[in-house]
């Protein structure tokens, strides 16, 4: 059989990473401080850099929220990625830092991860666009960069949300971080801090991407009733009941709303 159909060079699967454009970070390097006990093992030991993300990204989707951390069993896999047996108290100190830290929802009210549910692990989404305009997008957003590749003009966009979760009958997105920002907790994850990293790292364009995918899976109507915003999770600055490392953000609905039908079209 002859296929006699044209095929346009112009489409292509993308995603986040492909249209990020943000200058490469150079991280500390050292603890100019000696550190002890946890602090020790999530500044120095726990190494940086895309093999840790990965690591910290299964291990937070492995686990139940709900669970008892004190007794749960770290798969050997994790301990041998750090190399100590001894750390295997300190990763279940890290879960219980990241599902108790603050977490504040739409009214400023206090909760932990525990109390989520409706919860979504590792959601995949896809979302169609024929005429995609990088200048429109940036114009809409502002403060972001983006891949001037000429060949994303149309087809989908793919990806995987961390966390979708509902609390108090509203919705989230979760993100988890495990970027290296420096070794003083109150200095390096408090909230100008993480502001810094958010612009540094282009994660802006991250989240309006994902909140355009749950804008198309849940409808304008739904979307505006029960979306409650987007958290980032720098996880080794998370502690119980501090806000350390928690970064929590509302895009704009009006500017989803304009992603999706005018720089996203379909």
């Amino acid at each position: 059989m002859e296929f006699k159909g044209d095929i346009s060079l112009n489409w292509q699967v993308t995603s986040y990473s492909e249209l990020d454009e943000h200058q490469v970070i150079t991280e500390v390097e050292e603890c100019e401080k000696e550190l002890e006990g946890y602090d020790d093992f999530i500044f120095n030991k726990l190494p940086r850099g895309a093999g840790a993300g990965n690591v910290i990204h299964n291990l937070l989707e492995e686990i139940d929220f709900k669970e008892d951390f004190d007794k749960y069993e770290v798969p050997e896999k994790y301990v041998r990625f750090v190399g100590d047996k001894k750390c295997e108290e300190y990763f279940r100190q890290l879960l219980k830092n990241v599902v108790f830290a603050e977490y504040k929802d739409d009214n400023n009210n206090v909760f932990s991860l525990n109390k989520a549910y409706n919860v979504f692990k590792e959601e995949e989404f896809y979302f169609s666009f024929d005429d995609f305009a990088k200048e429109r997008l940036e114009k809409i957003i502002g403060d972001l960069k983006i891949s001037g590749n000429e060949f994303t003009k149309a087809g989908v966009v793919h990806g995987f949300i961390d966390l979708i979760f509902e609390y108090n009958n509203k919705i989230y997105i979760l993100d988890w971080k495990s970027n290296f920002l420096g070794c003083n907790l109150e200095e390096d994850y408090g909230n100008k801090q993480l502001e810094k990293a958010i612009q540094d790292y282009n994660y802006k364009l991250q989240y309006y991407i994902y909140s355009t995918a749950l804008f198309r899976y849940l409808g304008e109507k739904e979307f505006k009733n029960k979306f409650g915003g987007v958290f980032y999770v720098f996880i080794r600055g998370a502690r119980p009941g501090k806000s350390y490392g928690i970064y929590k953000t509302v895009p704009d609905i009006n500017k989803i709303k304009i992603i999706s039908e005018q720089v996203f079209k379909v």
